[in-house]
């Protein structure tokens, strides 16, 4: 039974794509009556980096309103015009919020001017990001660009660059083992405007390597010790570090993996009165790194 009487989500909710579904079938998973707000054409105008190729506001009313009305009772949700960042939020008779991953943070700040206005913070389902087969989040930006479809699946190669001429110097071992990684995907490499970059960081006691993709999620993995102590300056040669790449390439892309594959739960809920998430972003590292934020113990 959904553990709320009311939730309220908003949105932009263009294209209606599989990361847009999961949020909304979270919302009703935890509310009994939904409330959504979805985004004007002014406000979406005004939104940095999303005004270019957003479908009309009546277009997405019409494909939003088909699809509720195909899986809920249309006493279960109503729509409402969204003309303002903070939409309803301020408004004492909202208690409970449904929000992506990546907007948690305005809903945090939301619950502090809450606070200040005498009113109750909200409490926060906050979902986690939609990963599609190349492990990257499921994105309209990305859908637009004709990287992906709706449902995640890539249209084009997933494009690979280095960092520093180190890493590309292992280009072929690299690729190697993100091919087993993503079996699915067809990898290429890029110079520049890649959708994954990729450093390796080596040290007398660690090899980790560090993945930055385009949307600025960042994933990291670490191996410590163990170099001979016969290696120029103890640190790993070219043997061992390719000997480590396909471990250190399944232990980062391991989280992203096990949310796409719906392994992870896809929502929690942080009560009005608990502290922020740990605002270091990513959700598998809500999952595995922060005691207490989600209840896997």
């Amino acid at each position: 039974m959904p553990r709320f009487p009311s939730i309220v989500v908003g949105g932009t909710f263009d294209g209606l794509h599989a990361g847009h579904r999961r949020l909304l079938q979270e919302a009703f998973h935890h509310g009994r009556r939904v409330g959504i707000g979805l985004t004007t054409d002014s406000l979406v105008r005004a939104s940095p980096g999303k005004g270019s190729g957003v479908a009309p506001y009546s277009r997405r009313l019409r494909q939003l309103r088909a699809w509720l009305t195909s899986h809920y009772p249309e006493d279960r949700w109503f729509v409402v015009p969204l003309s303002t960042p903070e939409g309803s939020t301020l408004e004492p008779k909202v208690r409970t919020i449904a929000v992506s991953e990546e907007t948690a943070g305005v809903a945090h700040r939301t619950n502090l001017v809450r606070r200040r206005r005498g009113l109750p913070p909200m409490d926060l389902v906050i979902v986690g990001t939609l990963y599609g087969e190349d492990l990257l989040p499921i994105a309209s930006r990305r859908i637009r660009a004709g990287l992906i479809d709706g449902e995640g699946r890539r249209r084009k190669p997933l494009t690979i660059g280095w960092q520093d001429p180190k890493t590309a110097a292992l280009g072929g071992p690299l690729l190697s083992a993100l091919s087993e990684a993503i079996p699915e995907v067809k990898i290429r490499p890029q110079s520049r405007d890649a959708e994954y970059r990729v450093s390796l960081v080596t040290s007398q006691r660690s090899l980790r390597l560090a993945m930055e993709d385009s949307l600025g999620g960042r994933l990291e993995a670490t191996v410590r010790g163990g170099w001979s102590p016969f290696l120029p300056t103890g640190r790993p040669g070219r043997a061992q570090i390719e000997g480590v790449l396909p471990q250190l390439v399944f232990e980062a892309l391991l989280p992203r993996w096990l949310s796409r594959e719906r392994i992870l739960p896809a929502s929690f809920v942080l009560p009005g009165g608990h502290p922020p998430a740990p605002g270091a972003g990513e959700w598998n590292r809500k999952v595995y790194s922060g005691p207490g934020i989600f209840p896997l113990e």
